[in-house]
């Protein structure tokens, strides 16, 4: 977490998020670790919203919960 909130040791020399994301992501040099977390986060909640997205359509035409959930 430190990493994300330091200042850049040479604030000229830093890339902007804003102005340039592509360059400011491999100046942050985030670990192996934090991508497997980050990648594990986002298909879990990808799997929320499509579930949930898709639960009023399914109910719709008449699956009940049982058979959507099992």
């Amino acid at each position: 977490m430190e990493l994300l909130l330091d200042q850049a040791p040479n604030a000229a020399t830093a890339v902007s998020f804003w102005r340039h994301p592509a360059a400011w992501l491999p100046e942050k040099n985030l670990s192996r670790s934090y991508w497997c977390f980050f990648s594990a986060a986002f298909f879990f909640d990808a799997g929320f919203a499509i579930y949930f997205s898709i639960q009023p359509v399914l109910l719709d035409l008449r699956f009940n919960e049982r058979a959507m959930d099992g």
